[in-house]
């Protein structure tokens, strides 16, 4: 969000994000940068919790994802063998984030999957204490 002194002062700066988001051309280049930014950005997040599972060896992972928007959500998980809870938020594969991407690319990531696979999660919020009136 944004704001100005006035509407021409907004659509000026307006246009001059619009334009350099336009002339903007990203680095893609075969390094781990978007893996360290994943990470890093995880770190930043103090009050969301994230855990990894890795599985080492092909069965079958124990959890049923719901799509909800494009966000792969843990909806029943065997939490006592695959460690994933219920209600958790697909985040990355292997490292690589998968929040932003279609769910189906989700899906279809897993079901190609060979061990090992490293997936990380968003653990959902929990409240705990006590309600009082």
């Amino acid at each position: 969000h944004f704001a100005a002194e006035s509407e021409e002062l907004c659509d000026f700066w307006l246009t001059a994000l619009h334009e350099g988001i336009r002339d903007c051309s990203p680095s893609i280049e075969p390094d781990n940068s978007s893996e360290v930014l994943y990470r890093e950005s995880l770190t930043k997040i103090s009050h969301d919790v994230y855990y990894d599972v890795t599985f080492t060896e092909k069965k079958p992972m124990g959890m049923v994802l719901e799509k909800v928007g494009e966000w792969a959500i843990v909806k029943i998980s065997n939490y006592a063998e695959s460690g994933v809870k219920a209600g958790s938020v697909l985040s990355a594969i292997n490292g690589v984030a998968v929040v932003s991407a279609p769910y189906d690319e989700i899906v279809e990531q897993l079901r190609e999957w060979e061990p090992p696979l490293l997936l990380t999660f968003r653990q959902a919020p929990e409240k705990v204490g006590y309600l009082g009136k």
